[in-house]
Parts: structure tokens; sequence; C-alpha cells
């Protein structure tokens, strides 16, 4: 029934992400998700786990280096490709995410989606950027996109949109 409904990719990302939250609060939902994800996703479940575990292990990795704000750092994993959406401050941090990324085992190929932002952003211009990120994504779903629009990460900074993830076509 989900795949006849074209959200199994939403369906699989909300395993991938929320599965050990799932597991605290019910097994037996857990596994019957599990069985679902499994049977219609283009990934086999053990993609999806491998996945699973590269991504935390590069957001584990980024968050160790003092040099790199990992929180402004999005990362995405498919198939063992990682894209790294956000921004940074400095081509160091730039550098270093990059080659931490690169060093995870498991990791096939980085994409680097990371843009240089040196200066900090005002209240004013952070709420700015808040309200024109709402308003993409509502226009993402708008436009169609609705089974995709909770994949594709977005970013706002100085009123300059950032794309990224990974979708169908």
């Amino acid at each position: 029934r989900v795949a006849q409904t074209g959200r199994m990719r939403l369906l699989v990302e909300f395993h991938a992400r929320h599965k050990y939250l799932l597991m605290a609060n019910t097994q037996e939902g857990l596994r019957r998700l599990g069985k679902i994800v499994a049977k219609g996703s283009d990934r086999t479940a053990g993609e999806t786990i491998d996945d699973t575990t590269i991504n935390s292990s590069v957001k584990a990795s980024l968050a160790d280096k003092d040099e790199v704000h990992a929180r402004n750092i999005n990362v995405e994993t498919n198939k063992g490709r990682v894209a790294l959406i956000g921004y940074v401050r400095s081509e160091e941090q730039h550098d270093s995410a990059i080659a931490t990324a690169k060093n995870v085992k498991g990791v096939v190929e980085v994409i680097d989606a990371l843009l240089i932002v040196k200066e900090k952003r005002s209240t004013g211009r952070t709420l700015d950027d808040q309200t024109i990120e709402t308003k993409l994504k509502y226009s993402l779903k708008d436009a169609g996109a609705a089974s995709q629009a909770l994949a594709i990460v977005t970013e706002v900074r100085n009123g300059e949109v950032l794309l990224g993830g990974f979708v169908e076509s």
C-alpha cells in the first residue's frame, strides 16, 4: 500500500533516521516497519543500515573536529555517497570537513555542497532567513515535489538559498 501512494522514499528515510526512537518505544512496530521498508525500497535493508551507520559516523567525526562547526553541516547518505550540505566559516573548515568525511569507513564518494560564509548573521537576518526557508519548503511541496520536499535539505544564509540531498529524478 505504501509503495502505491508514492511515499516509500519518505518512509525509508523516516525509518533510517528514527529507528532508535521507534525501538525504544515499540519494538514490534519497528519490526513491522522494517519489513515494509525492506520490501519497498530501492536499497536493500543492508544498504539502508550501512548508510545509517555511515551517516552517524560522519556526523560523529565532524563533531569531534574542533575546527569544524558540525551543527552547520547537514549530512545525507545514499548507497555510500555522502553529501555535506551547509555553511562553514573558512576554507580550512571546508577542507577539514571534506577530508573528515572521506576518511570514514564505507564512504564511496563525498559530494561537496558546503559554502563559505565568513560573517555572522544578526538576529533579524536569522529570522528573515528562517522565513525564506519555511516559504521554500511550502513551495517545494506545492510544486508537486511533496513526496520529496521533506527529503530535500534547505538552508538559507543571508538570503542565499542552498538545496541539497538525494532525489529520485
